[in-house]
Formats: structure tokens, sequence, C-alpha cells
């Protein structure tokens, strides 16, 4: 596993497990590992359950694959159209590609 590290008074020091940054301390963010995104008070907060991707204000962007976003929720595919990703429109859910196999 790969640590970043800050410098403090001439020393380098592990960051929280959260940051891919830090700086004057260990808690002390300045980027967030995937799945995580920066908080005003400098702390590496976890994106919604299922979120592939999300902005700085903890909204997701991009569901993992077998999920849509509705309203900020990662909700499952239907299993029984077999998508590998989908998407909703509002009204329908359908498969943007498919489960290989």
């Amino acid at each position: 596993m790969l640590w970043w590290i800050f410098i403090s008074e001439s020393s380098c020091l592990e960051c929280n497990s959260n940051c891919n940054t830090c700086f004057g301390n260990e808690n002390n963010c300045t980027s967030c590992k995937k799945n995580y995104y920066l908080s005003n008070n400098s702390i590496c907060l976890k994106c919604i359950d299922n979120c592939f991707e999300c902005d700085n204000f903890g909204q997701c962007l991009m569901c993992k694959n077998g999920y849509f976003l509705n309203s900020n929720i990662c909700s499952k595919c239907s299993e029984n159209l077999n998508c590998k990703t989908c998407e909703f429109d509002g009204y329908n859910e359908y498969c943007t590609s498919c489960i290989e196999g």
C-alpha cells in the first residue's frame, strides 16, 4: 500500500488513511483518496454508498457499475435487465452496457 507523506519540521510522517496528501499534521488533508471528498475543514469524508466519484461537496457524479444515479442516490440496476451499467431518465431505467457472458 502506498502512503503519502507530509513534511513537518523537516520530518516525514504518514497522512491520515483517507488522505492522498496532507500538510502540517496527518489530519490536515490537502487531497483525498478515491471515493472521498475534501470537506471545508480539510478532512476527507466518504462519498455516498456505491458512488464511484463525487465532487468536493459530496454530491455523487457517477455511480459504480451496476448502479444508476437518481437524486444523489446510487440505486441498483434491475437484475432482470442484465445491465453492467444503467441509467434512469426520470421515468424508465435502461441499460447503457450489458453484462458479458
